[in-house]
Formats: C-alpha cells, sequence, structure tokens
C-alpha cells in the first residue's frame, strides 16, 4: 500500500565532510578520460607538426621532443596502471581508502 509519505521521500543527505562512493567513482573515472584525452590531443598535436606544419628545424624538434614526446611517451606507460587502479575502485566497497592507497603509490613508485 502507498502513502503519500513514501512517494515523497527525500534523497538521503551527506553532510558536507563525507563524500558518497558514487562520487568517488565518477570522479576517477572523469579523470582517467581527462587523462585520455588529453593524451590523445598531444599525439594529434605531434601528428600536425611533424606531418602537416612539417617541422625542419633541429632546434624546434629538439623542443618537441622534450616537451611533447617524452611526457607523452611516459604517461602513455600508466595507461594500464590507471586502468587497473580504475576497475579496482569500481569493484571496491570503500573507494575512498583505495584511492589514497592509489595516490601513496603514485608519489612512491610513479605507477
Amino acid at each position: 500500500m502507498l502513502n503519500a509519505g513514501s512517494l515523497c521521500q527525500l534523497p538521503k543527505f551527506i553532510p558536507m565532510g563525507q563524500k558518497d562512493n558514487r562520487s568517488i567513482k565518477v570522479k576517477y573515472t572523469f579523470k582517467v578520460l581527462a587523462g585520455l584525452v588529453f593524451l590523445s590531443f598531444v599525439i594529434v598535436l605531434l601528428y600536425w607538426l611533424f606531418f602537416v606544419y612539417e617541422v625542419r628545424n633541429i632546434f624546434a624538434i629538439l623542443l618537441i621532443i622534450v616537451f611533447l614526446v617524452i611526457p607523452a611517451f611516459l604517461s602513455a606507460r600508466t595507461i594500464p596502471n590507471e586502468i587497473r587502479a580504475l576497475i579496482m575502485i569500481w569493484k571496491s566497497d570503500d573507494p575512498e581508502a583505495l584511492e589514497k592507497v592509489l595516490g601513496d603509490l603514485r608519489e612512491k613508485e610513479r605507477i
């Protein structure tokens, strides 16, 4: 039997200092997706610089390698670990603690 009180229930209140598990999972998912979008943008930029704009100056090529190629390579190496971490966070019952542990691992070992 339905009553008026059951139809008008308010959503669960979360105090300001606490985070919901879903919000942590969604935030981490957006962080991983934003990193993949940024990496793909850098790859498209490198393609454009070398094959469309045809950069041939040695100094410019060295700057591109130092500031675009090396960071893109280093971040591309971390993609499998980030995807594993994303899967672990989505399967976890306490994603906030897992996110802190993963953050500490990133600082120490650069996963």
